[in-house]
């Protein structure tokens, strides 16, 4: 078999909403391709909208109504599929998916373990998936390709599995996809950019976690979170109707430089959380201290929410940068630093926190941007920056290995006692995240043994410096 002609769909406007589709192929080689179901013309409304924007009625997958919360999710999806039925969803405070119900089965999602109706059935990896069977468990690997999308699932003999291809908004080619006629093989429906495919009552749409994607016409049904960021793009559009080059890792904004660096350092904390977590787990079944490892795991979390409060924040833009780049020497930057480094071209402020080539750095310099996406520090006299600031970063970066040096000047008796056991005498070692408090900070110095924190003026005032 060969891959099927995409779609030829004919879609009408009220302005950014689409109000009429109507399919002029629908014998293509696609699964889960458009059904034309609506309207028998083309210029009958199909879609109907909320005053927030978002669609609460679909006549071609018979959506009757959608019922959304305080963060513009759907919390219940009415269809009219063999009588009116109805699909659930659940959410924490942050809009994060806990559970999915329709047709009689309950999906829990803690974590990476998901459950179906309180049985276990896989647990996420960065590489796949764990399967219970019996007593032991199992493991499926993934290929992707540069979008996240699952291109190929196997098992530990080598086994293919399944196999998928796309069209650019996300389409499964039919021709050139494969799935095992192994009966005990549960399909992965982690597939375009890596999102789940909630195929439920016929749904299909992807779930990016601030929205629900809809591949068979290449939109989103909800206005974009960040939408202010540029008006230049409709807010429903995917990833600005180009994505081959980008993709969207979380439904607020398709993909650009910094996005992929805030991505990366999200991937790279959730394996060492996964590491911590696993440890902790160890020890406490062997009746062994776990340390300070639940400590960390908090502040590596609170990491992830900085990085998901800059994407909300639509005021600023937020950037990474290294502390020896060019742009940083344009800006007279000389260390590790979170400052306010002009205006973009929408006229919202931009900060870039420069750090140095380590994830430490970059956590540190993250939770200034986060404590400024959250308005509890700010670029200006009221801005209410002081040393629980540095605290709350430096526990940040400690968090990532569970060990911080620091230069500091101690008494003599410290400075023996370092020499004696072979260390630089002007160096400090933390082990434990509760040994960073006021004192330590205020003991650091720079390279010249000049006192970094509380920064004051010649007549000892605080000073509410713009480089944090």
């Amino acid at each position: 078999a060969v891959p099927g002609t995409p779609d030829i769909l004919i879609m009408k406007y009220n302005g950014n909403q689409l109000i009429n589709t109507a399919d002029e192929k629908p014998d293509d080689m696609q699964l889960s391709e458009f059904s034309d179901k609506g309207a028998e013309d083309k210029f009958s409304q199909e879609y109907l909208y909320d005053a927030n924007g978002n669609m609460i009625s679909d006549m071609n997958k018979k959506i009757e109504n959608i019922d959304y919360n305080h963060l513009n999710l759907p919390q219940d999806i009415e269809i009219s599929n063999n009588g009116l039925q109805h699909l659930y969803y659940t959410y924490d405070a942050a809009g994060i998916k806990l559970r999915k119900f329709a047709e009689g089965l309950t999906t829990d999602y803690v974590g990476s373990f998901v459950y179906k109706n309180n049985v276990l059935q896989y647990i996420l990896t960065d590489y796949g998936k764990i399967i219970p069977s019996g007593t032991s468990f199992t493991r499926e690997y993934n290929i992707t390709d540069h979008l996240g999308n699952i291109r190929v699932t196997f098992n530990e003999t080598g086994e293919i599995l399944q196999e998928d291809s796309y069209y650019p908004f996300g389409l499964t080619m039919q021709g050139l996809s494969y799935q095992t006629g192994n009966k005990s093989y549960n399909a992965n429906l982690y597939l375009y950019n890596g999102k789940e495919l909630q195929q439920e009552l016929d749904l299909d749409w992807y779930d990016y976690g601030a929205r629900m994607y809809d591949a068979q016409l290449g939109r989103w049904h909800v206005v974009d979170p960040s939408a202010e960021r540029d008006h230049s793009f409709s807010p429903y559009i995917y990833c600005a109707d180009n994505p081959i080059r980008y993709f969207d890792p979380d439904g607020r904004w398709f993909d650009d430089k910094n996005e992929r660096r805030a991505a990366r350092i999200i991937k790279k904390v959730d394996r060492v959380i996964e590491k911590l977590d696993n440890q902790i787990t160890k020890l406490t079944t062997q009746g062994k201290s776990t340390g300070d490892r639940a400590d960390r795991v908090a502040q590596l979390k609170q990491s992830k929410t900085d990085i998901a409060d800059m994407r909300n924040d639509t005021n600023t833009e937020y950037r990474y940068s290294g502390v020896n780049s060019k742009y940083a020497k344009n800006n007279n930057i000389v260390g590790p630093t979170a400052t306010q480094t002009g205006v973009n071209g929408n006229g919202d402020n931009v900060v870039t926190m420069f750090t140095e080539n380590k994830m430490g750095s970059k956590l540190h310099e993250g939770r200034h941007g986060g404590d400024i996406a959250r308005g509890t520090l700010q670029f200006n006299a009221n801005g209410g920056y002081g040393v629980s600031h540095e605290i709350s970063a430096y526990k940040a970066q400690y968090s990532w290995k569970g060990q911080l040096q620091y230069r500091d000047q101690p008494n003599q008796a410290v400075m023996l006692q370092r020499m004696m056991a072979g260390q630089d005498p002007t160096t400090g070692t933390i082990t434990n995240i509760n040994q960073i408090n006021r004192n330590v900070v205020n003991s650091m110095v720079d390279p010249g043994f000049v006192p970094i924190y509380p920064p004051r003026n010649a007549n000892g005032a605080l000073i509410i410096p713009l480089n944090i």
